[in-house]
């Protein structure tokens, strides 16, 4: 389980790496233009 700083470091890396990848697609952030963006698994 780890403590909770180690859980907190590793769940804002997850966040930032997604970001990433969302962003290299072309998908800007939501909170940029305040709109919802709708991801549908193909």
């Amino acid at each position: 389980m780890g403590d909770k700083a180690a859980n907190l470091k590793l769940a804002t890396a997850r966040a930032a790496a997604v970001a990433a990848w969302l962003t290299g697609k072309g998908i800007e952030d939501g909170r940029a233009r305040n709109r919802r963006v709708v991801l549908i698994k193909t």
